[in-house]
């Protein structure tokens, strides 16, 4: 879903990259990763994204369990998520933006 999309115009019936412009609520998008980087910007994070299992609170723990060497799939166990989630966690692929 695009969020923050205010109009797409053509010239003509099909759409196609060249024949379209897109508007958002900053102004014309000049490029796809300007779009991209708009859209994403606007996306919830951590725990307020709607499909959150885990807080910010968690992180931190989770990076701490890990660097004493609880292996991965216990600490999925212990915070009821996948043992891939944990690991995106720690390689900081997924809640990035919160410290250790």
């Amino acid at each position: 879903m695009v969020s923050s999309l205010d109009t797409i115009t053509s010239s003509s019936s099909r759409l196609s990259p060249d024949q379209c412009s897109i508007t958002t609520a900053s102004g014309p998008v000049t490029s796809t990763s300007t779009f991209h980087k708009d859209i994403l910007m606007n996306h919830a994070r951590g725990s307020k994204h709607y499909r959150a299992k885990l807080t910010e609170a968690d992180i931190p723990v989770i990076r701490q369990l890990h660097r004493d060497g609880v292996a991965q799939t216990v600490i999925a166990r212990q915070f009821g998520v996948k043992q891939p989630a944990i690991w995106f966690v720690i390689t900081r692929r997924s809640w990035g933006h919160i410290p250790d």
